[in-house]
């Protein structure tokens, strides 16, 4: 019988009963035969031809070809409510080549393989992120469990809350036991102490006062709070710009520019350790996503030259210190090479302003 256990992305299937083709949709797949629903109940049968084309699991982009013969062996819905069928096909004979996609498309399911049962080292959250499920809140499901299973196993990862201001050291709480303690801060931004500052903090108190938790809205809706303008053009002046914008995170400011002036006619040029929120921006923009290698200009120049052929407008996205590096960019090349090839260039300095440069003002 198939492996009902062994899932993959739902993938095309067309099947040949005598001049008939049927369309269906394969849930699972394994070496003896395929899982597959369809709207028409079938009739269980031999020696059916059948073929389809399966993308790679995952992170794939391989696509495998597999046909051959079949027995129907059973067509059933799971409950009487149900408004498909589900469907086994045993396979009888398949081709060389068949035989040898279906292995390798196997493997590729094997590796990414999702059970919560299994080594926690190997877990990320891309783990659950593309879990294959009828059940669109199943990958919330299995997070969680195995989530607790980690905890219990005392691995810590996530696990704490924050108790106190976010400093070099802070307090946190234990999840499950609610056990609190001082730690290392070692995940924070912060690196100007600003979030404990006597007084960002005094004046934090007195904006409360005055405005309130907000404008209740959105600012293209409620308006944009004076403080938030002002805040703006001393940023401007500081940074030596024409003018400046806020965003509520650096994640919306990433995705919130480059979405806005980016075009599918247009190419983006990007570090490959950009932050995810710069291929966010990227995506949502629909424009062409070029990478060069990390802080390699003569990649960087290569990609240009055949971008200013092919594209309309271009902009180099970088960041000014890479944060999981401490890296930073060689932003004079940069500019240099930019110049050369009439392209536009966007500094991500969520790591470098207020820290370095002239005056603070950052990488550029």
């Amino acid at each position: 019988m198939i492996d009902i256990k062994r899932k993959a992305p739902r993938f095309p299937i067309d099947f040949s009963f005598s001049s008939n083709r049927v369309e269906a949709k394969g849930i699972n797949i394994s070496q003896k035969g395929i899982g597959f629903v369809t709207e028409e109940e079938l009739v269980p049968a031999v020696g059916i031809p059948f073929k389809t084309q399966i993308r790679g699991f995952i992170f794939s982009d391989k696509i495998y070809s597999i046909c051959g013969v079949g027995n129907v062996v059973y067509s059933q819905k799971n409950n009487p409510n149900d408004a498909f069928y589900h469907n086994g096909l045993e396979f009888t004979n398949l081709d060389d080549k068949s035989s040898e996609n279906l292995f390798e498309l196997l493997k590729d399911i094997r590796y990414f393989e999702k059970s919560i049962h299994s080594d926690v080292n190997n877990k990320s959250l891309a783990d659950f992120n593309y879990y294959p499920s009828e059940d669109i809140f199943e990958k919330s499901n299995i997070f969680y469990e195995s989530f607790d299973n980690m905890i219990q196993k005392k691995y810590e990862v996530f696990s704490y809350y924050l108790e106190s201001a976010s400093k070099s050291t802070s307090i946190f709480s234990q999840r499950k036991t609610g056990v609190k303690k001082e730690m290392v801060m070692m995940g924070s931004n912060n690196y100007l102490g600003l979030t404990a500052n006597p007084e960002v903090i005094k004046a934090a108190k007195e904006a409360l006062d005055k405005y309130g938790c907000g404008n209740g809205s959105g600012v293209m809706v409620g308006g944009k709070i004076s403080i938030h303008k002002r805040l703006e053009e001393e940023l401007a002046d500081f940074t030596g710009k024409e003018a400046a914008i806020l965003f509520n995170s650096g994640y919306s400011a990433n995705v919130g520019i480059l979405s806005g002036i980016a075009r599918p006619q247009d190419a983006i040029i990007n570090d490959q350790l950009n932050h995810a929120s710069v291929f966010d921006g990227c995506k949502l923009s629909g424009a062409k996503i070029l990478v060069y290698s990390h802080n390699n200009m003569e990649s960087l120049e290569r990609i240009l030259k055949r971008a200013k052929l092919n594209y309309d407008g271009r902009i180099i996205v970088t960041n000014g210190i890479f944060s999981s590096s401490g890296e930073m960019v060689q932003l004079d090349k940069i500019v240099e090479i930019a110049q050369k090839y009439d392209c536009k260039i966007m500094v991500d300095e969520a790591h470098a302003l207020g820290v370095i440069g002239k005056n603070g003002i950052g990488a550029s």
